[in-house]
């Protein structure tokens, strides 16, 4: 058996850290002997091999469920006898103050549509399929508006695009590839014809011959390579053409949304070479998002992450990844190849839809389990935040591979994400792989969090994800992504004390963390402010309640309130019903009315957590538009000075002008000028000023009536003569500290 070497206190941040020795049953093959035991037929490498044991598999296999086995407990592979997406499930119908995407009805759906049998066709599944060089530009156009809309429709269960990309390949020896490659740089496009290489030769070469698109549950695309197949002898043939594909057609690949799959990034490199030896099109496919660096994000820590294991334990169903290569016959369009074969396509591009939204909804409520403060501070709602995370965490962890580490030395999860590495594509279509992670897959990997897993039930304390999210905000900001249409307050907001202290409720970001799990929904108070959390329940909201909890919690009023409010998430519609039924007439002013920024972010929080609209206290909407009504009153009284002031100053320059003229035209002196110019035109100011220097007169007589006045004139030669005019001493009127220094009238 294999030791854990994890560290006990990080077990919980694992999804299988607590389960001992739990990585010895996935030995080499185990997934054959589990499909051999229970179809009770044995797989066979010959040339209906794949055919007979895919019949046998969809005779038995039921759609969304784990067969029960009598010599395999097949739940005994699972976190916890149960898989990923039930934990997901029980998350989003549990705890409703939560992410509201994927919805619980969409979880349902995923499960129920996990795997294939015999009936998964007869769902109504939109199918449409083009061929490279044979389709017309009309149809491959129609293709591309068909993935698109379809792409659209997705989004509304699932707010972030993607698309599932997986490729069926033919074998070919390795000398008949390279003649192909020489023929097409000479411009030979004569039809190429080859015999299917037997399985077992070492020198064969993996040629792309379908693309297949879509999430597999309501529609399924296909990209045919122009490959045909015959039957010579018991022998099968490739026939390879090498038609112009049409330009418009390369750019539509090109401009796919990110593309997800397991192994996806050998895919896109092998359509993009066969593009450029065989078709002379050199492509840039979009970047990828490997599975697998999805999975090691979360905490996977199985050696074995093949699409079995990883369909297994995400969704509770088994694959039969091993039929994939359909006896050579993948060259056949998709309407004339066996059904058997086509559930093979469909179930590859439901594995990577359902495993994708799956591993990733998981991720993001481990690092981010309230919601509200990732909205509110990145100033977005859910929708927009989940397209944004997820764009973030596809430029950090995309396009990585994993590098192979020693168990005894990565025992965290940071450092197992560390262990992913940028693959770097080159001009020629060579590729390496980074011998460091670059600062965004570090940025990513200071994320993540200490607090249990989501198979653990996640995190327990309020106090401690806002603490937390202090130093995830920091991380975002120091990776500078930019989205192509959405801001997040990123830039605009520095990490400050007033920063701080809005996201934690005033409690700071020292706070002891417990990483043990939890099986309740939601987050809890912090046993270390046990009793320093107000209690609104019970409260008349009047404003001595308010000061008398501030008092007791050390709590400042707003802090509080917003505090208690995400601790009783629920209870926040009730409260604005409250406030709805207090007088805000009353002296003094209500606490509320003075501080409508509080009903304002309540209302906020509500919609944060529930994705839904809270209710309304029409007094405190009057009061925020009297607000409104008093600066825009305000804005639109100073335009109209600076107007006027404006309008004034244009008629001096006119009248200045004037005066020029005449000047020149006849004798006259420009002395006086500005007078002559004001007495038409008076200054902006003059009511004023005249008002200020007759308030100033009166003060001076009033104070030279009192005795001890100094005019400015003798002040100043007293100072000359080194003569404190301070020091003298006062007449009985007049207080020393009264002595004043006024400017004389003359």
């Amino acid at each position: 058996m294999k030791q854990n070497t994890k560290d006990p206190s990080d077990a919980t941040n694992f999804i299988f850290g607590l389960l001992a020795n739990f990585e010895d049953k996935f030995e080499d093959d185990y997934d054959l002997e589990i499909l051999e035991k229970w179809l009770e037929t044995e797989y066979l490498m010959n040339s209906k091999g794949d055919q007979k044991f895919q019949r046998v598999f969809l005779e038995k296999n039921i759609e969304g469920r784990l067969p029960q086995m009598n010599e395999i407990d097949l739940k005994s592979y699972l976190p916890g006898e149960s898989a990923l997406a039930y934990y997901l499930w029980c998350d989003t119908y549990k705890n409703t103050a939560n992410w509201q995407y994927p919805s619980t009805n969409f979880v349902e759906t995923l499960i129920d549509n996990s795997s294939a049998d015999l009936n998964s066709l007869e769902d109504g599944i939109d199918i449409m399929e083009v061929t490279l060089g044979e389709s017309s530009e009309i149809k491959l156009g129609l293709f591309r508006q068909w993935i698109e809309r379809h792409i659209t429709e997705d989004k509304k269960n699932f707010p972030f695009e993607f698309l599932p990309f997986h490729v069926e390949y033919i074998h070919i020896d390795e000398k008949g590839y390279t003649e192909i490659k020489t023929d097409r740089v000479k411009g030979n496009t004569e039809t190429y014809s080859c015999t299917k290489p037997n399985l077992s030769e070492t020198k064969i070469m993996k040629v792309p011959s379908r693309i297949t698109l879509g999430n597999g549950i309501s529609w399924l695309g296909s990209i045919r390579f122009p490959i045909c197949l015959s039957q010579v002898s018991k022998k099968k043939e490739y026939h390879l053409s090498f038609p112009e594909i049409p330009s418009m057609f390369l750019k539509f690949l090109e401009n796919l949304p990110p593309l997800v799959g397991l192994g996806v990034m050998q895919d896109k490199r092998n359509i993009q070479q066969i593009l450029l030896d065989f078709f002379n099109s050199k492509i840039n496919l979009p970047h990828c998002i490997e599975l697998e660096s999805i999975a090691i994000a979360l905490g996977w820590d199985l050696p074995c992450k093949d699409k079995f294991t990883m369909n297994l334990i995400t969704m509770g169903s088994l694959l039969n990844t091993r039929s994939s290569q359909a006896d050579g016959n993948w060259p056949q369009p998709l309407d004339e190849l066996w059904i058997g074969f086509q559930l093979i396509c469909l179930s590859e591009c439901r594995f990577a839809y359902s495993t994708f939204i799956v591993l990733t909804s998981l991720l993001m409520r481990n690092l981010f389990p309230d919601p509200d403060v990732f909205c509110c501070t990145m100033e977005l709602n859910q929708e927009g935040s989940i397209q944004w995370f997820y764009d973030v965490m596809s430029k950090c962890i995309g396009d990585t591979k994993l590098k192979p580490f020693d168990s005894n030395v990565v025992k965290s999860r940071k450092m197992m994400i560390k262990s992913l590495h940028r693959i770097k594509q080159y001009e020629d279509n060579t590729w390496s792989i980074e011998n460091e992670p670059d600062h965004l897959i570090i940025a990513f990997s200071e994320m993540v969090p200490d607090w249990a897993n989501p198979v653990y039930g996640g995190a327990l304390h309020l106090q401690t994800v806002r603490a937390k999210f202090v130093h995830q905000y920091r991380s975002m900001k120091m990776m500078k992504i930019k989205h192509r249409t959405l801001e997040p307050n990123l830039a605009k907001r520095d990490i400050n004390p007033d920063l701080i202290k809005t996201i934690t409720f005033s409690r700071g970001i020292l706070i002891c963390n417990s990483n043990k799990g939890t099986l309740k929904p939601g987050l809890i108070n912090h046993p270390a402010f046990e009793g320093k959390v107000f209690n609104l329940e019970d409260s008349n909201l009047s404003n001595s309640e308010l000061n008398e909890l501030s008092m007791v919690t050390g709590q400042d009023k707003m802090s509080g309130v917003l505090e208690w409010a995400r601790l009783n998430h629920s209870q926040i519609g009730n409260l604005l019903e409250s406030l709805a039924h207090i007088d805000m007439d009353t002296y003094p002013r209500p606490w509320w009315i003075e501080r409508t920024f509080v009903y304002e972010r309540l209302r906020s929080m509500y919609y944060y957590l529930y994705n839904a609209h809270a209710p309304v206290v029409p007094s405190l909407v009057a009061e925020i538009r009297k607000k409104h009504d008093r600066v825009q009153a305000q804005e639109e009284t100073a335009m109209q000075r600076s107007e006027r002031i404006l309008a004034n100053h244009s008629r001096r320059l006119n009248l200045i002008a004037v005066a020029q003229q005449k000047k020149t035209s006849q004798p006259k002196s420009l002395t006086g000028v500005q007078q002559q110019i004001y007495n038409q035109v008076p200054g902006d100011n003059l009511e004023r000023n005249k008002k200020w220097r007759e308030v100033s007169k009166r003060k001076q007589r009033r104070l030279k009536h009192l005795g001890g006045y100094i005019p400015k004139s003798q002040w100043k030669a007293m100072k000359k003569a080194g003569i404190d005019p301070r020091s003298r001493k006062p007449s009985s009127d007049l207080q020393e500290h009264e002595v004043v220094m006024m400017t004389d009238e003359n």
